[in-house]
Parts: C-alpha cells; sequence; structure tokens
C-alpha cells in the first residue's frame, strides 16, 4: 500500500513542532506526521522558530523541517497572556510566504493545516493561490479559546469552509450544520493515537524513583504536561496536601515552572514532588512504568494525547472533565474524572487505596487503547483523508 502513496508531495503548515531534543511542543503532529511519511508521502513541515536556538531548517527523519522566523519573544502565540496582534500579523506573513514558496517549488500536491488559527487560514490563502486542496486539522484550543474571540471567530470560519477536508478529535468542536458543511467533509481521527511499540506495560523499573530522591514503598503519581497555567499542576499540587503517604514526579517545560517550584516549598512537599524539566521523547516510557498513577488536572484540554500513553503503559488514569477528555476517558471504566478539588483528591484517593480498582482500569484502559486509539490507526484514517482530496 506504500506504492499508493510514493510521490505525493504534501505541505503541512503546523502552528507548533518539536524545539529541540526534550520539546514537548505539537509531538502526536510529529508522530502523525513521520507516520505518514512511512507510507510514502514526501512531507514538508512549514512551522513558526520560536527559540534562537531552533534551527531554521533540519531532516527529522524523512519530514524536512523549515522554521520562518517572526518576534516571538520565546512563546507560541497560544502562550501569550493575550493574543498578540503585531507578531500574529508577522507570523502570518512570514508563514505565508514560506509555505507558498515551498508548494510552488516542490509542486505539492496537498496543503495541510495542524490547528484553525493561525495557520489553517494561512493554508486557505496559499490554497487558493495556488488550487492546491486544502485539509485542516482542528485540535482543540483553536477553536474553544481563539475560536471564541469574537475578532478571531471570522478567520476560523473561513478556514473551516474552505477547507476540502477537516480532521477533528472531538465531534463537538467542528459543527456542520452552523458552518454549512458536508458530514462527509469532518473526519474523527483521535491526533495521532499512541504508538504501543514504544508506550506499553512491563514489569516496573522502580530505579528512576530511588535516583530521584523519592521513596520506593510510596505510590508514585506521574504528570506529564508543559508547565503553562491551563495543565493545572498547581491543582495536584494542593491536592496532594491532603493525601500523606503519596509522591509525584511532574515532567515538562514552560513559563510556570518556579511558580509551581515555590508552591510545592511553600506546602512543604518537596521532599514529595519532584519538578523535573523536559526529557528526551525516548526516555519517558520508563517513567510511565515506573509509575503507579497518572494524573492529569487540566483546565482544558482539547484531547490528551498523554493520557493514551499513560493508557498504553497500563497506568490507572485520574483527569479532568474538560475538553475532549471524556471523548477517550469513560468515567468508572478507563478511569476517574473530576470537575473540582474535592473530586480530585478523592477519585486519586479512591485509586490509592484500592489495588484491585487500579488493576481494573488499567487492563480496561489497555484494552481502549489497542481497540481505538493506535497510532498505525490514525495515520491510516489521515492517509485516507489526504487520497480523498486528490480524487
Amino acid at each position: 500500500q506504500k506504492d499508493r502513496y510514493i510521490a505525493v508531495k504534501v505541505t503541512i503548515i503546523s502552528a507548533a513542532w518539536p524545539d529541540f531534543p526534550g520539546s514537548h511542543h505539537a509531538t502526536f503532529v510529529r508522530e502523525i506526521t513521520l507516520g505518514l511519511a512511512s507510507k510514502g508521502f514526501d512531507l514538508t513541515v512549514i512551522t513558526p522558530k520560536i527559540y534562537d536556538e531552533s534551527l531554521k531548517k533540519e531532516k527529522d527523519g524523512p519530514v524536512l523541517v523549515k522554521r520562518f522566523s517572526f518576534p516571538s519573544g520565546g512563546l507560541l502565540l497560544s502562550e501569550h497572556k493575550r493574543v498578540p496582534v503585531i507578531r500574529m500579523g508577522i507570523y502570518f506573513v512570514a508563514g505565508i510566504f514560506t509555505a507558498l514558496w515551498d508548494v510552488i517549488r516542490r509542486k505539492s500536491a496537498i496543503i495541510h493545516a495542524h490547528w484553525a488559527i493561525p495557520t489553517g487560514t494561512m493554508g486557505t490563502i496559499v490554497s487558493f493561490l495556488t488550487r492546491r486542496p486544502l485539509v485542516v486539522s482542528v485540535h482543540g484550543g483553536d477553536v474553544a479559546e481563539w475560536g471564541n474571540k469574537p475578532y478571531l471567530r471570522p478567520f476560523l470560519y473561513f478556514a473551516l469552509r474552505s477547507a476540502d477536508a477537516i480532521t477533528t478529535n472531538n465531534p463537538r468542536l467542528v459543527d456542520s450544520n452552523k458552518l454549512n458543511l458536508s458530514e462527509n467533509k469532518v473526519h474523527l481521527i483521535y491526533a495521532a493515537g499512541v504508538d504501543t511499540n514504544t508506550f506499553h506495560p512491563s514489569n516496573k523499573d522502580r530505579s528512576l524513583i530511588t535516583e530521584h530522591g523519592l521513596q520506593l514503598d510510596q505510590l508514585t503519581i506521574l504528570c506529564v504536561a508543559n508547565y503553562i497555567e491551563r495543565k493545572g499542576q498547581d491543582r495536584l499540587i494542593k491536592a496532594l496536601t491532603e493525601l500523606p503517604g503519596v509522591q509525584a514526579v511532574l515532567i515538562g517545560a514552560g513559563q510556570e515552572r518556579d511558580a509551581l517550584e515555590d508552591l510545592v516549598k511553600q506546602h512543604g512537599l518537596s521532599d514529595r514532588i519532584k519538578i523535573l524539566g523536559a526529557i528526551k521523547r525516548e526516555l519517558l516510557p520508563p517513567w510511565f512504568r515506573a509509575c503507579d498513577l497518572f494524573v492529569l488536572p487540566s483546565r482544558y484540554e482539547a484531547m490528551g494525547v498523554v493520557l493514551l500513553e499513560a493508557l498504553a503503559s497500563g497506568l490507572p488514569v485520574v483527569a479532568a472533565r474538560v475538553g475532549g477528555i471524556p471523548n477517550i476517558i469513560e468515567h468508572g471504566r478507563t478511569g476517574l474524572l473530576f470537575e473540582n478539588h474535592d473530586e480530585l483528591v478523592n477519585s486519586m484517593r479512591k485509586i490509592i487505596h484500592n489495588e484491585g480498582l487500579r488493576k481494573k482500569l488499567a487492563a480496561q484502559g489497555l484494552v481502549e487503547v489497542e481497540r481505538r486509539f493506535s497510532l498505525s490507526k490514525q495515520v491510516e484514517h489521515m492517509a485516507n483523508v489526504y487520497h480523498s482530496v486528490l480524487r
């Protein structure tokens, strides 16, 4: 089947891509892109240059990544407290010219924009100028956050109505009736799914726990997420003040790290909570296998790919009942969902003190991942979407 896609060139415009070894920016975009490349697609990624040390051009396996410059301030557009209008304008122009040149030079057959704002709008303009079909992938924040701002909503609608195909990880994000879209234009694809060859259960190796000064005789909670306000690690830290004898490891990168470390010290939890920086992605699976419970306390989450990684690793899960998380976690069957502080504490307490429940949730979660969320299935779905817009 690989021959079916050989020489099909695609220009991908993505609002984010891993910027350096250990970066967790848009790892799901990277994984599905590499999966598509393995099927024979010839792919180039156009993405913003966020950090000074980020390379302007690099090969990520078979995929060429080109970064366009704009005054980022060291942050993704979505990480700014307010919508950075001037920065976005420069971003918009630089990204369009970079993508347009790639499409013309390589004679790309398809344009694929990850996130509807601003990259979907950029893709729409490049598609119009080159007469190439456009796929727009909606990931959540672009619709639920920026799409709710009155001055950005027209750009969202413009991108979605102009697209030849739309993919989303949450069917509630794209209202076909409101947007006057045909039903066969919208495709449900769970981001990149999860690579079950990489994330899988195995005998626990607890050496990582002791290496970081934690205790082997205490249950260990893992949270992997960028250190930004909406990921809600502060909620987990406050919950642990009510759960003695439990420890946690937080892994990520972002501007809120110092504030989280201060919060840990303020509550006297430095001996029970370790806040680590970004680590290379290939070093994450051993952490999942070393810990006993995964908690994602986000204030908003379009989907939560990391939840799939936890389930695939055989971990029970506690997660916030927000965004697209309930599409992944079925409360009481594949994990426990919470809406407030008390529910978070009680959900964690139930799993901590009930080994049978831990095993039941983990086993059912593993079955669900293999049935619905494997990376190979999502890559095949996306390849079919590409094929459909070429007809």
